[in-house]
């Protein structure tokens, strides 16, 4: 199994997919295929060895309260800080914070519209 993914990430799907789906196809076949199924004959592969061979991912632990209150604490004068804040506030993703832009903000309504995210590709621009 492991040549076969290599081979169809590496040959295939780098020239079909878009090469951020390309790079999260690889990560999760680095850190959860080949891991899990990387030994087994491709042939002699069953729904079974699918269902029960890849390693899961770990489960998200939030912050607690207290961890928010100090984290916030600890961050107080960044120059992230009200980055760090909204986070905290909202549970936006990493990628939907970096992508704002002032104009996405009404701070007196207490709105954010998330038009955009942020990704870093391997693309030089």
């Amino acid at each position: 199994m492991a040549a076969c993914l290599t081979y169809w990430l590496d040959a295939v799907a780098v020239h079909q997919l878009r090469e951020n789906t390309h790079t999260r196809y690889t990560a999760a076949t680095r850190l959860y295929l080949i891991p899990g199924l990387g030994r087994k004959k491709l042939g002699k592969l069953t729904a079974k060895d699918v269902r029960t061979g890849t390693p899961r991912p770990r489960g998200f632990e939030p912050l607690t309260a207290e961890e928010a209150r100090e984290f916030l604490a600890a961050a107080s004068g960044h120059r992230l800080q009200a980055l760090f804040e909204l986070a905290l506030h909202t549970g936006l993703r990493q990628r939907e914070l970096l992508g704002l832009r002032w104009e996405d903000l009404d701070l007196a309504g207490g709105v954010a519209g998330i038009r955009r995210t942020l990704q870093r590709t391997n693309s030089a621009a």
